[in-house]
């Protein structure tokens, strides 16, 4: 063993002998003998020929070799565990925004209710998601999903409990107390982070959401059984409008089957009624027209709003039946008001397929003429089909019926269909209004809005106008109609006479105005 140490290590010697001959000889020009070499390297027992370098070559050519294929296979070893990690996290992270995915999160809830812990599901949907995706395009989308990932993990600490689950879904896990107080805070708290408006590549967007909340052991046991009480809440939040959460109640899953079933018998009963909310003039102080919105007298459930049954509707192909009731009412009530009222109707997407489907469409009954009608349109609509719908709006208007640009600003407002398609009014979206309160910005825009308006000939009206001061700023931005509870909440057709008399648009009523005429 000593032997083959001395001889491994008199080889290695060899070899730097000849490196340090072949060095010097090609550098330096000098001829170095082995002998002299020899001699310099001082022991006795060391003699350097022929035979001796050539065996320094081979040893040294062979060490070199196992050493590469030792450090070969360590740099594989490596790489391969580098790579299963890799692997590993992928397999639990989304690409997209960095959150968990689908599949983490489903492992991390299950790991915690197997812990016996009382767990809270909360399920976050953005509002039109895809409306912003078909006109901004996929990667403005990509990066807005990025940006909403990371406002909702500064508000969760806790990176495993936010996942990223799919298209515009994210998901949140959050310790459930008894009270659900904390799990009310925590729903609140999420969707005013979203408030703010995200911007990417110079354009700016707004973006509301909905939560549904399902709580462990109330709703479900097991992580399968939580998300789907959580999927239920959702939907019903999404049906009580945009910025709303619900906790899972179990007659959630009822709801939608029940209704389904009694809505043909609620329109050929007439349950299903129109209610009317008031335009004002701010020039008049006077109503100039009544947006039409419909109501579901529900014998057992109450009053329910349109978003819980028209897309039942829609879905069950029973909305023109459902817009020609309406009509056929709305015609009734108004022959005992003024004649210079307008009626405004919001029209759903499928209706846009065909214009004589709509709620202006000329029967052999009794109807309004074309002038007093006004059809909204929201830009879900347009991005649809854009060439479809300036169609559309150029055969109504040919018709002598006003087309409206409904809830502009909310979300994705856009300026080039206002170039584009020849509307004849643009309502301003409310959450857009209300901000003016406390944001300056919100007012530039505002502005901005009404003065392109103007000068393509288009009416504003602005919504949501709840109170004197509101109505006061945006009538000195220019903006003549205005709409909001300041006004008058929807009111069935019974109440719109006292209404008008109230608004003075009667010969009854006071000629006072609402709203100074001087800002």
């Amino acid at each position: 063993m000593a032997k083959t140490t001395m001889g491994s290590g008199r080889a290695w010697l060899a070899g730097g002998v000849l490196l340090a001959l072949v060095v010097a000889k090609h550098w330096l020009g000098v001829t170095v003998s082995a002998g002299a070499v020899a001699a310099s390297c001082g022991p006795s027992w060391f003699h350097l020929d022929m035979v001796d370098i050539g065996a320094a070559v081979a040893v040294v050519a062979y060490l070199t070799h196992e050493l590469w294929l030792e450090q070969r296979a360590r740099y594989a070893t490596i790489t391969r565990e580098l790579g299963e990690v890799g692997r590993m996290r992928k397999v639990e992270r989304d690409p997209l925004t960095g959150l968990s995915n689908q599949r983490a999160f489903d492992s991390v809830a299950a790991s915690r209710l197997a812990a016996g812990e009382n767990l809270a599901v909360l399920l976050l949907d953005l509002h039109d998601f895809d409306g912003i995706n078909d006109q901004y395009g996929y990667s403005f989308g990509d990066a807005l999903l990025h940006q909403v990932g990371d406002r909702l993990r500064a508000v969760v600490y806790d990176a495993k409990s936010v996942a990223h689950l799919f298209s515009d879904e994210f998901g949140i896990l959050a310790p459930s107390d008894p009270s659900v107080e904390d799990v009310h805070g925590l729903a609140l708290h999420l969707l005013r982070t979203l408030d703010a408006p995200f911007t990417h590549d110079g354009v700016c967007v707004r973006v509301s959401a909905n939560i549904g909340i399902a709580q462990a052991p109330q709703d479900g046991g097991d992580a399968a059984a939580l998300m789907q009480a959580a999927t239920h809440a959702l939907r019903a939040a999404k049906e009580a409008g945009r910025g709303v959460w619900r906790v899972y109640d179990p007659a959630m899953r009822d709801t939608a089957s029940v209704l389904r079933k009694a809505l043909p018998a609620a329109i050929a009963h007439g349950e299903i009624v129109p209610y009317y909310q008031p335009i004002v003039d701010l020039t008049t102080s006077r109503v100039a027209g009544l947006e039409v919105l419909a109501r579901w007298n529900h014998p057992s459930r109450g009053l329910l709003l349109p978003r819980l049954f028209v897309d039942l509707a829609e879905a069950e192909g029973q909305l023109s039946e459902l817009t020609l009731s309406l009509l056929r009412q709305v015609v009734l009530d108004a022959a005992d008001w003024p004649d210079t009222l307008f009626f405004a109707f919001n029209v759903a997407p499928s209706q846009l397929r065909d214009v004589d489907s709509f709620v202006l469409a000329q029967t052999e009954e009794p109807t309004l003429p074309p002038h007093r009608v006004e059809v909204e349109l929201t830009e879900q609509e347009l991005i649809r089909d854009l060439d479809a719908t300036r169609d559309v709006v150029r055969e109504l208007r040919s018709r002598g019926t006003r087309v409206a640009l409904d809830d502009f600003g909310a979300g994705h407002g856009n300026f080039y269909h206002l170039r584009n398609i020849p509307f004849d009014r643009l309502k301003i979206d409310k959450e857009f209004v209300l901000d003016m309160v406390n944001d300056s910005r919100a007012e530039v825009c505002v502005q901005s809005i009404v003065q392109a308006a103007q000068r393509l000939g288009i009416d504003v009206t602005a919504e949501g106008v709840s109170t004197p001061e509101i109505a006061a700023r945006v009538g000195a931005l220019g903006c003549r109609f205005v709409q909001g509870s300041l006004f008058s909440m929807p009111v069935p057709a019974e109440e719109v006479g006292e209404l008008l008399v109230r608004l003075g648009t009667v010969a009854a009523a006071s000629e006072r105005r609402l709203v100074p005429a001087e800002g």
